[in-house]
């Protein structure tokens, strides 16, 4: 366990990356296929960032993929010709993501603990820099919050709506609830880049539920504190620090 009571511990970070995070499953909706040592999934040829543990699945999720892969290769180009490395903001932000997935999903799911709080907004996950020393992407939570998405300015807004719109629609058309769906917004102010990443909450039994004043203050409160605990975690695992848990959230079947 780690010493700081301020992070979540070891236990707590294994669990996450291997029974609630999806960083090693296959990207198709609906397959979650994990990758082993000996069953190493493939990236999509065309971005090079999404997974998938066949060509079936890869075939299959390219109607719900393709879009944003359109806009990834976009980015990535930019990235490429940009002049300055401070530009490179895009792959960083989604290395981060990537890295740190099923932490950011747990974050998302705290922030809307009721899952009919959810319609009509998003999870902001704001980035700030870290020093050059620390390891690629070096980049680390500034803060977090919720946010209604019509009150999203400018591409924010419109690619933040037309992504939440994307997956609830997808989830809803295999006769599941919509609002299974949260979507959070990545975010690097100093490279203006951003990312919307969607977490689909498959076997959610609406844990968080409560009825009455104080039954909900008391999850706001808890879930406030979990918030906290996550956002401290993962900056202690970016800046290179707790080696206990940088060694939790190896998949013990999966690559190292």
């Amino acid at each position: 366990m780690s010493a700081n009571t301020k992070l979540l511990s070891a236990d707590n970070v294994k669990k996450l990356y291997t029974e609630g995070g999806d960083k090693y499953e296959c990207k198709h909706f609906g397959c979650r296929n994990k990758e082993t040592a000996n069953a190493k999934h493939k990236k999509c040829g065309k971005c090079g960032i999404v997974n998938y543990c066949s060509r079936e699945c890869q075939i299959a999720d390219w109607p719900r993929h393709k879009r944003t892969c359109r806009e990834w290769r976009k980015r990535i180009l930019e990235d490429k010709n940009s002049t300055t490395n401070e530009n490179d903001g895009f792959k960083r932000i989604f290395n981060f993501s990537t890295k740190y997935s099923p932490l950011c999903c747990s974050i998302a799911q705290h922030l809307f603990p009721n899952k009919t709080s959810r319609k009509g907004t998003i999870a902001m996950i704001y980035l700030q820099e870290l020093p050059e020393d620390c390891k690629f992407p070096r980049m680390e939570i500034e803060s977090v919050g919720r946010a209604d998405i019509k009150d999203i300015p400018g591409d924010f807004g419109t690619q933040c709506l037309q992504s939440v719109n994307r997956e609830r629609k997808l989830v809803q058309d295999r006769g599941n609830d919509p609002n299974d769906v949260i979507c959070a917004l990545l975010s690097h102010p100093k490279t203006t880049s951003f990312i919307v990443v969607p977490f689909v909450f498959n076997d959610e039994k609406d844990p968080f539920k409560g009825e009455g004043v104080a039954a909900k203050t008391a999850i706001g409160l808890f879930c406030h504190y979990e918030v906290d605990r996550i956002v401290r975690t993962i900056n202690s695992l970016a800046r290179g620090e707790s080696k206990d848990l940088k060694s939790a959230k190896k998949c013990p079947a999966g690559p190292k």
